[in-house]
């Protein structure tokens, strides 16, 4: 696929976007990117492509505006500031100024491209050249944007856009859009953009909550950064072990105002401190200033290697270098100098691993106190604590990553279904539609990678469209997919037990208690097969085989209760063998088992085979007269499906191949000569709960899953459960199969 990405901004803003745009470049895709012109060399220096976006930084904001005022006042604090309305025509009036020119680069760069990616500044450009295209569009935020209500965002959006209009006007104008009737941000939401937010939830815990329902527009992926060492950094690292750790102090690409005197209070308030000091310059020259024995000078540096060396860490507050001193597990001072920089600082003293104060009211006297606030050991705890719950940069970069490769996969998915639909055959009815098609993520390791699935326009079965094989579907199968997994002595116990009381071969005073039990509190998944096997009468001697059974743990739980004819066929175990029980498995399919059976059964197998028709064919042959197929399976024919859509749990992409309507799995049986003698729905509250978390852009191997939700939306969703399974609306339910008479 083709990723268009365009960034404008200092370095701080341009390396997230270069980090993205290699790792999308590494993964085979075709990347074009726009910067400033003097991000040009350093973009092609990490082996992007890049054109010139803009004129230079330094003449688009000076330095002066930038600390005098600040271009996020106009996304927060709007009613404190002194003559707003000034302050948002200073910060918008460049925007409108270059506006045409931005415009021309974004038509060329995002031409015949599948996404557009954009950093905050020009995003309402770059959403209608989206627009334009019929594109998805992206944006990287660096820091939270929201204001605290309706009463607050309303008159911000409507400010903002009656100062931009005329120019925005212009662009949608020559790109033969309609004229706009809302602001920006609304037209954005609406068209499904992704607002990816480029640093860590831990650092704003109460967002979480807050955009609970937006998550999956608005998720977090933690600070990107490429982590590029630099030519200074073995001698840093030298001067470092020279002595005990110093004090780093890190500024941005903005100049500080007078270099000497910052070189002469660090050197002087370290002095007093009895502190090493090390002066990482960013955008301020250096090369003129006093110099001390006890402070060290440098350059750029890693901050990736250097912070975690030093004792504490003080800077500019930017998103990236926050992160970089978060990550290092070490105090952080900020000496900020715009308000977006002053965002960072207050978290960092909400989160107590260090303080904050305006670099431009820093002196000597409330440097020392800073510092020696700091330096006490429970920052150091502190900053450590919290150094091991952030991102690491190299998931993070792969989560944007993946969430950009999501979205433009998405759009390309939805732009055939808007050509043709599937016009393959129905695995179970054999229609040939046209049928809708869907892009259904993975979500049980979190790869987010899609795959296209069909629902059947006669019987409603869901299926992927193009059936993986061999390693590209062993991939996506955890090691331990067949293993047998016992469960802990006092489960089996428990367990045996209650199916012992289901079957009335014993376990009377434990099973009355158990059946008691809320449904899902200490009850087993798996009992509802033990209770279905009794009503169909099936007896301890009766010829049973599992097939797709693993490695055989439903059989030894059958064989623990008395069952004695037992056995297990799987293609995909490793070779034939016996469960812990004895029960006999074969490395085979179904049609090359010798005998016949009683009772064939498919527990969660079917919808994993590619011809489910050919493997019901299989087991009509291999019923004895009398003999059932117990075929339990998750179905479309669900109150979730309808609801989650895309995002219902049990589509499980791309280990499911068919997962049937109860109408295709009539027609199936009937194909066969079969019949659906009965059905019993067994869902649980799982397909509530993991559906919201996909929703949600949380993945089933996600630690924050188990902790997402509360427990009065889980008793909730019990009760429902309990409510659709007795309606036959469950998502997943057992087919009793009998031979056609």
């Amino acid at each position: 696929m083709i990723f268009a990405l365009a960034c404008y901004g200092t370095r701080g803003d341009v390396e997230p976007c270069a980090a993205i745009g290699r790792e999308l470049q590494r993964r085979g895709h075709q990347l074009r990117m726009a910067v400033p012109p003097e991000q040009v060399g350093f973009v092609e220096s990490a082996g992007l492509p890049a054109v010139a976006y803009g004129p230079e930084v330094e003449s688009f904001w000076n330095a002066d505006f930038l600390r005098g005022s600040t271009k996020t006042d106009f996304f927060r604090n709007f009613w404190r500031v002194r003559d707003p309305i000034r302050v948002v025509r200073q910060a918008v009036e460049p925007l409108i100024r270059h506006w045409g020119e931005m415009n021309t680069t974004l038509i060329s760069l995002a031409d015949g491209s599948d996404l557009l990616f954009t950093g905050l500044l020009y995003r309402d450009a770059a959403a209608n050249v989206a627009e334009y295209y019929d594109i998805p569009l992206a944006t990287l935020h660096h820091f939270p944007i929201r204001t605290s209500g309706p009463l607050v965002r309303i008159p911000l959006e409507q400010l903002a856009w009656r100062l931009i209009k005329r120019a925005e006007d212009a662009q949608r104008r020559e790109l033969k859009l309609p004229k706009a009737t809302v602001p920006p941000p609304r037209r954005i939401a609406e068209r499904g953009s992704l607002d990816i937010q480029g640093y860590d939830e831990v650092c704003f815990p109460e967002l979480a909550a807050e955009w609970t329902k937006e998550n999956d527009r608005r998720p977090f992926v933690g600070t990107l950064t490429m982590e590029l060492a630099t030519d200074a950094d073995n001698d840093v690292t030298s001067w470092i072990a020279t002595g005990t750790p110093p004090v780093c102090f890190g500024f941005g690409s903005l100049p500080v105002g007078s270099p000497a005197d910052t070189v002469e209070m660090i050197g002087a308030a370290c002095a007093q401190l009895g502190e090493r000091a090390l002066v990482c310059a960013g955008g301020t020259d250096f090369s003129d200033v006093p110099r001390f024995e006890h402070v060290k000078v440098v350059g750029p540096v890693n901050y990736a290697e250097v912070f975690p060396a030093c004792r504490a860490v003080v800077h500019h507050g930017g998103a990236g270098t926050t992160a970089a001193s978060m990550r290092a597990g070490v105090p952080t001072l900020v000496l900020w100098g715009t308000e977006d920089q002053s965002i960072w600082g207050a978290q960092v003293k909400r989160l107590r691993v260090g303080t904050v104060r305006r670099f431009s009211a820093t002196t000597r006297e409330s440097l020392v106190a800073d510092l020696r606030q700091i330096l006490e050991p429970g920052y150091l705890t502190r900053a450590q604590e919290l150094a091991a719950r952030m991102t690491k940069p190299a998931d993070s970069v792969t989560r944007a990553a993946d969430l950009l490769e999501a979205l433009a996969l998405r759009h390309v998915f939805e732009k055939e279904d808007q050509v043709s639909g599937v016009d393959k055959p129905c695995r179970l009815c054999g229609s040939t539609g046209p049928h809708d098609k869907f892009a259904i993520r993975e979500m049980m390791f979190g790869t987010r990678e899609p795959f296209a699935y069909f629902v059947c326009a006669a019987c409603e079965t869901l299926q992927i469209v193009d059936t993986l094989e061999g390693e590209e579907l062993a991939q996506h199968y955890p090691p331990n997919y067949y293993s047998y997994s016992a469960s802990p002595k006092l489960i089996q116990w428990l367990t045996t037990q209650q199916d012992r009381y289901e079957t009335h071969t014993g376990g009377r005073a434990v099973g009355t208690v158990l059946a008691a039990l809320p449904t899902g509190f200490v009850r087993v998944v798996m009992t509802d097969i033990i209770r279905l096997l009794q009503q169909l009468g099936v007896r301890l001697d009766a010829r049973i085989i599992d097939v797709g059974c693993g490695g055989g743990m439903l059989l030894d739980r059958l064989a623990t209760i008395g069952f004695s004819n037992l056995s297990g066929a799987d293609p995909f175990i490793e070779a034939d063998g016996h469960t812990p029980q004895g029960v006999p498995l074969a490395k085979r399919y179904l049609s090359e088992v010798p005998g016949e059976f009683d009772l064939i059964m498919f527990n969660h197998s079917l919808e994993h085979m590619p011809d489910p028709v050919a493997t019901l064919r299989a087991a009509r042959e291999k019923l004895a007269p009398g003999g059932k197929c117990l075929v339990r399976l998750p179905t479309s024919s669900s109150e979730v499906w309808k609801l989650y859509k895309q995002d219902w749990v049990q589509i499980d992409a791309p280990r499911h191949i068919v997962i049937p309507s109860r109408q295709g799995m009539a027609i199936a049986a009937e194909t066969v000569g079969l019949q659906v003698e009965k059905t019993h729905d067994d869902s649980t509250f799982f397909q509530f709960l993991v559906s919201e978390a996909y929703r949600h852009d949380i993945a089933l191997n996600d630690p924050k899953i188990v902790r997402f939700f509360g427990p009065l939306r889980i008793r909730r969703w019990r009760k429902r459960t309990e409510q659709l399974n007795r309606q036959g609306l469950g998502d997943q339910t057992a087919f009793v199969l009998g031979v056609a008479k």
